[in-house]
């Protein structure tokens, strides 16, 4: 019970920066924009994806590890979506739709 008063007080402060006119700002430009939803679209494929690929065997390049280890798990949760997708549709009544298994 006494966890619950620091969870809403972090849960109000996300809300309070998530609601700030520089998120809004970042939201709406082309690029940022585009990358928060293709991360926010991507969530429960990154969560699936991640345990299996995170690793260490890449500290020679501290500097970029984590940028790189993060492009390789997005990619790999693209990869595993378009893979879901594909063989989802033969369960569906309609024809195949490419455009609907690679879109973001």
């Amino acid at each position: 019970m006494l966890t619950w008063i620091p969870l809403l007080g972090t849960v109000f402060y996300f809300y309070k920066v998530c609601n700030s006119e520089w998120m809004k700002k970042a939201y709406y430009h082309r690029l940022v924009g585009w990358i928060i939803k293709l991360v926010g679209s991507l969530c429960l494929e990154i969560y699936l994806v991640q345990t299996s690929l995170f690793t260490d065997k890449m500290n020679v390049v501290f500097s970029l590890n984590l940028i790189v280890m993060f492009v390789i798990i997005v990619v790999a949760a693209y990869i595993l979506r378009c893979g879901a997708r594909i063989f989802a549709q033969p369960f569906k009544d309609m024809d195949y739709d490419w455009r609907a298994v690679f879109k973001v």
